[in-house]
């Protein structure tokens, strides 16, 4: 496992990384500075950040993308989501990890919450505060949220308290039960989910968020779900009502006239029914 860089170190990086414009400036002004960054020695254990001249400290959004746990891109996470989020004082980082079947899914939930704890040990150096994080997550990428929300024992070994998972707002998620998802498919023969979790049923299991339900779990969870995908409300309700058994603040948002990947596309563009839910949700939970 790399370390951790030392705030010297990553000034060096942020030096060496060649700023990008994604747009001139926030709603209210200020310039927006993309950097692309590595968390780690693997290529693929990199990060995109957005930042902007701020004073304080802004609380942290860390975006997970999807792909069936083989394939993906921290891009995923641009279009309008940065300048959005930037908008409404976050900083905004976009994280990418190693792909079955050159890594376990075990191992890309250790990447993630790698990138976490990076951000944190540097969250001076790029305004952040480091207990106050919302972890955005799409697809396969809601499914590693919602394990590191669910399932203290990834965070622990990264070294992040798991108290600062303040939210978790996933995007037509992934994997939430992956036993009963699986059970129809004999061997490994299921798209995505075969490669990712084999055929051994209690590591399926080990490897669901559903089965990590009993407190401690992150407080606010926000489903944001296809409303044409009809089993995706029942997915997301299975999850949410244990949760809100243990004392989590859940919210389930069928979202209209959307598909599962113009959900993740559309998320801040102003008028997006989805990103105003959100944005609400966001707005009580992190006061």
């Amino acid at each position: 496992m790399g370390k951790l860089l030392s705030v010297a170190a990553v000034a060096a990086l942020f030096a060496l990384a060649t700023p990008a414009i994604l747009a001139p400036r926030t709603t209210s002004g200020r310039t927006i500075q993309r950097s692309d960054l590595q968390y780690d020695r693997a290529a693929r254990q990199r990060l995109i950040l957005w930042t902007a001249r701020h004073k304080g400290r802004w609380p942290l959004a860390v975006y997970i993308h999807g792909g069936g746990w083989s394939a993906g891109d921290p891009a995923a996470g641009g279009g309008d989501k940065p300048r959005h989020f930037l908008d409404r004082g976050y900083v905004y980082a976009s994280v990418t990890y190693r792909f079955v079947p050159d890594v376990t899914v075990e191992e890309q939930i250790g990447d993630v919450a790698r990138s976490i704890a990076w951000l944190r040990a540097n969250a001076g150096h790029i305004g952040a505060d480091p207990d106050r994080i919302v972890l955005v997550g799409h697809s396969s990428g809601a499914h590693l949220a919602a394990l590191l929300a669910s399932d203290p024992q990834w965070l622990a070994a990264a070294k992040v308290p798991f108290a600062a998972i303040r939210a978790v707002a996933l995007l037509d998620g992934a994997g939430f039960d992956v036993p009963t998802l699986m059970a129809p498919y004999p061997g490994e023969t299921m798209p995505y989910y075969g490669k990712a979790f084999g055929t051994g049923e209690a590591r399926r299991l080990r490897l669901s968020p559903i089965a990590h339900l009993a407190a401690p779990n992150a407080p606010a969870w926000l489903f944001l779900q296809d409303a044409a995908r009809f089993t995706g409300y029942a997915e997301a309700e299975a999850l949410a009502r244990p949760l809100r058994a243990a004392g989590a603040t859940t919210l389930i948002v069928p979202v209209p006239d959307s598909s599962h990947m113009r959900l993740n596309e559309d998320l801040g563009r102003p008028g997006d029914f989805a990103t105003a839910r959100l944005d609400a949700f966001l707005d009580q939970v992190m006061r």
